[in-house]
């Protein structure tokens, strides 16, 4: 079949027919299921949202793929967002349109400023003010909304118009202003950019609340908070359903305005027939199927073209070097980037550089080399270069390997070790519980001496008992064996797999933080969810998710216990989902309380000789929002509440969870936690929660117990953690 082209005609072009686009889409949705891959519809939720504009959106995606990458993400947590509060339907199409060409502006940013790593001049900061009004000017022409210009304008305003630069703040700043601004911050927080590494989203909640009132309106801040944490905000499929459900054609024209038909600007004599090119579903598909092995292959992996400028630049690849992708793509590779020097210890120069070598010769190169990236640690490196070579013999480029040799013999005695010690799971061949206990407290109490980090995933097969009374139990196992498949295949080398039980799984992750350890999980959850089942009619399972990271004062059981939160919070918002909890490790917020022994009175006080410690702790959000992360607390520790009033709440802790008792002797240590709160207002009008801790100990006599100084600190820091709470008063008196 010919592909359709634009008429030869002096009259108006011709519009897409959206009717028919969304019709299609529609199908693709239907055979897709409710699983569907929202990377093969972004394309399409862009042209059935903005219509006429959605070439400028693509535009911006040509630009700079992470920008609009991330304007798309933003638009779709405010799509859920204006959802959970029930707008109008005016409204809410009027935020998510903004959303997306909120930043259409940077198609005018200069690379430099795109893609350098860290904090902008005050040159650079104006540059990209700048590229604001540029994008008001790119849409002034062809956008027919008022309403959209002034929110995409005010875009950037601080709430408590510290910003002179914008005429509004407060409230006079429009709704869908105020609202853009929020979902903009959180998403660039919980996702790597250019200037930073992603964060957790209970962190970056956290940062809100730290801002609300000067940056955000504080109302909005408490209202993103509240969703999110019912779950209101996830970027499910429904969302992108709703997009294509709700928009007709003349929904997608009505705001989009031509002032000249396009064909009358060119001399009839010079018309040249357009042929619009297919969508090639195939084509996309593999693209996203190579780039997700790109991400989740375990060597570092460099493409070039033939003059050695970078085209991809994978996780692993950040890893090893230090150096990001966003700052890497399009560069001029060069050995002395990562100091890379060859086995005799000698720098090596741009002309004996293997990729250098690879592309004249348009041979095979194989190098022990070293090299020293941003961290400054030295790594042996095991470096294969292939040539990219045409069907005709012409050299196109190189692709390189870059396998990590330093840990390469130490790798191999653990893994050995843990073949001839690990006890398998017999139907799967996994490692089973008792061996995931055993990884797991090491990995945590490792990581936890060293401020690196780790992360647990936990999973189980949605309706399990369904397949098993509906199938067979023989069919059920075979739905075991094969997560139990995809889940070795996604684990990357030093993680460990086990069953847990049943139909729950765990994987421990090395040397990775929540947002990775998610962003695993999401890889498992929707390969799951696309492979049929021979056993089941060809059918799919689907499973749901729990991801936290170690943070300061976990022990094996509260991590362990606090993943398995996030799991049932998965099931219960509606399964087939991931869902993750916890701060992590990283940030000043949750800092290590400082174990001065000033704060401690064994010897008791005549007022109390129970009393172990006494503090005052803050945390920048609401006390409603504290009390909620205090019960993940509570649960996580098994606590029993013992009494609560209106702002204060006593818990019982035991020490099981939390220190090593090897002996007969040893006894759980029996605490109770008194906590007191005190909303305050911040000099900048924000809400913030004090809190005057006491630590006491059940019994006193149980004073001289093994580890009783060093449990108290944990639990302590275990507080401050789960709270993300600062320091107030270095002691108040006792």
């Amino acid at each position: 079949m010919e592909s359709p082209s634009i008429e030869k005609t002096a009259g108006p072009p011709v519009e897409p027919d959206v009717d028919a686009q969304l019709q299609s889409v529609e199908g693709e949705l239907s055979a897709l299921d409710a699983n569907l891959d929202m990377g093969l519809l972004q394309g399409r939720l862009i042209d059935t949202r903005l219509g006429l504009a959605s070439s400028l959106f693509q535009t911006l995606r040509l630009r700079d793929r992470i920008t609009a990458d991330h304007s798309l993400r933003v638009a779709m947590y405010c799509a859920a967002w204006c959802e959970a509060r029930e707008d109008d339907e005016s409204l809410q199409d009027a935020i998510e349109v903004s959303a997306l060409l909120h930043d259409i502006g940077k198609i005018g940013a200069p690379d430099s400023i795109l893609k350098q790593p860290g904090s902008l001049s005050d040159e650079q900061q104006a540059m990209m003010l700048q590229c604001r009004i540029n994008g008001l000017q790119i849409l002034s022409p062809c956008c027919d909304s008022p309403e959209i210009l002034e929110t995409i304008a005010m875009v950037g305003a601080w709430y408590d118009g510290s910003r002179k630069e914008f005429a509004k703040k407060g409230s006079n700043l429009p709704l869908a202003t105020r609202m853009i601004s929020i979902a903009d911050a959180f998403d660039s927080m919980t996702h790597d950019g250019v200037y930073r590494r992603a964060v957790t989203r209970e962190r970056a909640i956290n940062e809100l609340f730290a801002y609300a009132g000067t940056q955000f309106d504080p109302k909005l801040v408490a209202e993103f908070s509240a969703f999110h944490e019912r779950g209101k905000l996830d970027l499910n499929n429904q969302v992108a359903k709703n997009w294509l459900d709700e928009l007709t054609a003349s929904d997608s024209r009505r705001r989009w305005q031509i002032s000249k038909p396009v064909v009358e600007v060119v001399p009839k004599t010079e018309i040249r027939e357009v042929i619009v090119p297919q969508v090639d579903m195939a084509s996309v598909i593999g693209e996203l199927f190579h780039d997700q092995l790109l991400e989740t292959v375990q060597d570092g992996v460099i493409y070039t073209d033939m003059n050695l400028n970078v085209t991809a630049w994978n996780r692993s690849a950040e890893e090893i070097t230090g150096l990001k992708n966003a700052v890497m793509l399009d560069q001029l590779w060069r050995p002395k980037l990562v100091k890379m020097r060859d086995e005799e210890g000698r720098f090596i120069s741009d002309q004996n550089c293997p990729f250098r070598i690879a592309i004249e010769t348009g041979r095979k190169v194989q190098r022990s080399v070293s090299i020293r990236g941003t961290s400054g640690t030295a790594r042996k490196i095991d470096l294969n270069v292939e040539p990219v070579i045409s069907g005709n013999g012409e050299v196109l480029g190189i692709s390189a390997a870059l396998r990590d040799a330093t840990s390469k013999e130490n790798l191999e005695n653990r893994v050995e070790h843990l073949h001839k010690k690990a006890t398998l799971d017999p139907l799967t061949g996994i490692p089973n519980r008792a061996e995931f206990d055993r990884f797991h407290k090491e990995a945590v109490e490792r990581h936890s001496d060293s401020d690196s980090t780790c992360s647990l995933i936990i999973c189980d097969i949605d309706h399990f008992k369904s397949i098993n009374d509906q199938f067979g139990h023989q069919a059920g196992d075979d739905a075991l064996i094969s997560f139990a498949s995809i889940l070795q295949r996604t684990c990357r080398e030093g993680d460990l797999v086990a069953r847990y039980g049943g139909e729950e799984f765990v994987m421990v992750c090395d040397s990775c933080n929540a947002t990775d350890a998610t962003k695993i999980a999401e890889t498992i959850r929707k390969t799951v969810s696309e492979t049929g089942h021979r056993e089941l009619d060809g059918r799919c399972i689907t499973a749901s998710f729990g991801v936290t990271e170690v943070q300061d004062g976990d022990s094996a059981e509260t991590m362990l216990r606090r993943a398995d939160r996030g799991l049932m919070q998965a099931k219960e918002t509606g399964r087939n989902r991931v869902v993750q909890l916890g701060t992590g490790l990283t940030g000043a917020a949750v800092e290590a309380c400082p174990e001065r022994r000033s704060w401690f009175s064994w010897g008791g006080t005549k007022k109390d000789p129970k009393l172990l410690v006494q503090t005052k702790l803050g945390t920048k959000v609401p006390m409603s929002i504290a009390i909620q992360k205090l019960q993940g607390f509570v649960s996580d520790h098994q606590g029993e509440i013992e009494k609560t009033t209106d702002d204060s709440v006593t818990i019982r802790i035991t020490s099981a969870d939390l220190s090593d008792c090897r002996r007969r002797s040893d006894r759980p240590i029996p605490f109770r936690l008194q906590i007191d709160f005190e909303e305050t207002v911040a000099e900048d009008n924000n809400k913030q929660t004090e809190m005057n801790v006491r630590l006491l100990i059940v019994n006193s006599r149980e004073r001289r117990a093994a580890g009783g100084e060093d449990i108290a600190r944990r639990i302590l820091r275990s507080l401050r953690a789960y709270l993300m709470a600062f320091e107030v008063d270095e002691k108040l008196e006792a």
